[in-house]
């Protein structure tokens, strides 16, 4: 048994609310249970809101952190597009046209497949820019055929 603290009323041990006021044992009035759980319902909705936000925050800050390395690496590409590179000589010099055509320039094996072709694939080759970049800063050194 207790007794409610609203009516004064004696009330049985089994029973949560008043019988004759509804007020509840701990002397709320009626509905307020469904009045907590609303706000209970409210509190999480508002936080779940806070963590959706926060997790798109996260993402735009994560794509704006690549936003750099990305600028970085297509630059390094256009770079690329604009210049021969001879790694064994240390030299770069521009190309006649932005391609990714001949980037990296291996002298050795240009020379190996030029001396590998027949005489008209040697003049072909004579006439491609690249040929003629690399003697003219005289990486490649055109021997003629003598007969002794």
């Amino acid at each position: 048994m207790w007794k409610c603290n609203h009516c004064k009323k004696t009330v049985d041990a089994e029973l949560i609310d008043c019988w004759n006021c509804g007020y509840s044992q701990e002397g709320l009035p009626p509905g307020t249970e469904v009045l907590s759980q609303i706000k209970e319902v409210k509190e999480e909705q508002k936080l779940e809101r806070e963590n959706e936000k926060y997790r798109a925050d996260r993402l735009k800050n994560k794509a704006s952190s690549l936003r750099l390395p990305a600028i970085a690496v297509a630059g390094i590409f256009m770079f690329l597009l604009f210049f021969h590179i001879v790694p064994a000589h240390l030299t770069v010099f521009p190309k006649r046209s932005p391609s990714f055509a001949d980037t990296f320039v291996d002298v050795d094996e240009y020379i190996k497949r030029y001396n590998d072709q027949n005489f008209i694939g040697m003049l072909a080759m004579q006439a491609t820019p690249l040929y003629q970049q690399l003697a003219e800063r005289g990486l490649i050194v055109s021997k003629s055929k003598t007969n002794n």
